[in-house]
């Protein structure tokens, strides 16, 4: 009897010491499986604060604007961008058009041909020649104006035409009148505008005429096809010239409207 009680009392502490094993392992990991749920929900909220961080805002081109300077009858234009030359040139080119990108040409599986030594020829080398405006890239305007008077003196202003629009158009005014306002004669004009005139104007700016006289060149581009059209050549000629090629080339047409009506007449009245 002695003995089945002891055996019993030591089943009884062995269940003990198992089920406060257990309690006490399951006490260890849970502790394990809160932190891993914090860590998890600091990783998202990081994920987001990157992801607004990476987000950023398109960037803008620098709208480019043209100034044209008259030089004792010679034209010399800035591009300007940012209040910066970015290009020089003696001719007024207002559509600046990207160049086409070339499609990469498909290599064909190269022939092996005999190789044939040839004597090597020493070419004469020749002198690249010098960009006789590099010296005003990347100056402001006012280093750009300053390079130009330093250049030589002139005994009249020099005459300067402001291609820009809206806010860009009266800072480079204001900069050029408040510097130069005894040296330039400044004038501004719009490249875009809601006005109905305001092609004619800008075309005008272009030709160095006035806007009355473009207004002829629009009426004898209208007796030409549009691919005809030379405003270029025709703004040298006098107004007289103009009015005159614009009668004769009016009569032309009409003639050739009627000969044309009276064949179609002529065919009806044979059917």
């Amino acid at each position: 009897m002695k003995k089945r009680k002891i055996v019993s009392s030591l089943l009884v502490v062995m269940l003990i010491m198992a089920f406060s094993g257990v309690s006490a392992f399951a006490d260890e990991v849970a502790p394990v499986v809160e932190e891993a749920v914090i860590n998890e929900d600091a990783a998202t909220e990081d994920s987001a604060i990157v992801d607004e961080t990476v987000a950023e805002e398109p960037a803008t081109e620098a709208e480019a604007s043209y100034l044209r300077f008259d030089m004792n009858g010679e034209d010399l234009i800035f591009t300007v961008e940012d209040g910066v030359i970015v290009s020089v040139s003696n001719e007024l080119n207002l559509t600046s058009e990207e160049p086409a990108v070339e499609e990469p040409a498909v290599e064909e599986p190269a022939v092996e041909e005999p190789v044939v030594e040839e004597p090597v020829v020493e070419e004469p080398e020749t002198e690249v020649p010098v960009d006789p405006y590099a010296a005003y890239l990347g100056l402001t305007v006012t280093e750009g104006v300053e390079l130009i008077l330093a250049e030589g003196e002139t005994e009249e202003s020099i005459s300067v035409d402001i291609f820009a629009n809206g806010e860009t158009a009266d800072g480079l005014q204001a900069i050029l009148e408040e510097n130069y306002a005894e040296l330039l004669d400044v004038k501004t004009v719009a490249l875009d505008s809601d006005d109905p005139n305001a092609e004619r104007f800008l075309n005008a700016a272009i030709y160095k005429i006035t806007p009355g006289k473009m207004n002829l060149l629009e009426k004898l581009g209208m007796t030409f096809d549009e691919s005809e059209i030379d405003y270029a050549t025709w703004s040298a000629l006098s107004v007289k010239e103009i009015q005159d090629m614009t009668k004769s080339n009016q009569e032309k047409k009409m003639n050739t409207e009627r000969v044309k009506s009276n064949k179609g007449k002529a065919k009806s009245k044979k059917k």
